[in-house]
């Protein structure tokens, strides 16, 4: 059974939203790392929206920071792993028509694919 003009369209979609999210992702990840110190911060919209330079090893508020790096590795790299399994899996099942749902979810999925990278590094 071969695939329908609709779902390479739609896969494409999202090969198109995830690859710019990744490169979008590392390249600023890069400028910050590359032109900031630890702890700076720079304003962008005063007193509403800074950058910060800031690491966390560990989830959402630091969570498991203090865990073995073995353990974080595994942890999040599972995790990861599975979260882009059922994000796969939901994004297929989306109608080709439904092109909100496949910006969503290759959006989420980017971010999620960029997440893993940095875990990896």
């Amino acid at each position: 059974m071969g695939i329908g003009l609709g779902h390479k369209r739609h896969l494409g979609l999202m090969l198109l939203v995830v690859s710019a999210l990744i490169a979008l992702d590392q390249l600023t990840k890069w400028q910050i790392t590359s032109t900031m110190r630890l702890h700076e911060s720079i304003p962008v919209i005063p007193d509403l929206f800074s950058v910060t330079y800031i690491r966390n090893s560990g989830a959402a508020f630091g969570i498991l920071a203090g865990s073995h790096a073995g353990f974080r590795l595994l942890f999040f790299g599972l995790t990861s792993v599975l979260a882009l399994a059922l994000l796969g899996t939901i994004y297929v099942r989306l109608s080709p028509a439904d092109w909100a749902g496949q910006v969503s979810v290759s959006s989420i999925f980017g971010g999620a694919v960029g997440n893993l990278i940095d875990r990896i590094r």
